[in-house]
């Protein structure tokens, strides 16, 4: 079974929108709490780090990293499609099952978008009501 690139596209498009969001919540934070942003960067849950969590230096290497994200995404995604001893022996992917589970949905996800109208299955029956 193959996932077509339209659908991959809607993954990456979900990866974007997360990370716009996270980016925005991390800028906000920045300006309003940086105790939260101590927190966020420290190892050890009973005390703060020192210095806030920041973004890299350079926006490239952000842009960067969020790439690698959606690559693995991807790479997940294909490699959930193939038999489950196929993908440990060829692929050296081995999931949980709760992270199987979470694949699973997404696909399911997935194949519920209609390619052709770009919306859910689910919408059509609601407009046919």
């Amino acid at each position: 079974m193959k996932i077509s690139e339209p659908k991959l596209q809607i993954v990456k498009e979900a990866m974007d929108r997360v990370t716009e969001w996270a980016l925005n919540t991390l800028t906000r934070l920045k300006m309003k709490s940086s105790t939260l942003l101590m927190w966020l960067k420290s190892c050890d849950s009973d005390h703060p780090c020192p210095q806030p969590f920041r973004l890299p230096q350079e926006p490239t290497t952000v842009k960067r990293y969020v790439n690698h994200w959606k690559q693995f995404m991807f790479y997940i995604i294909h490699t959930s499609l193939v038999d489950e001893s196929v993908g440990d022996q060829v692929y050296g992917i081995r999931c949980t099952e709760y992270q199987l589970q979470i694949i699973r949905q997404l696909l399911e996800m997935l194949n519920e978008w209609d390619e052709d109208q770009g919306k859910y299955r689910s919408e059509e029956e609601e407009d046919d009501d």
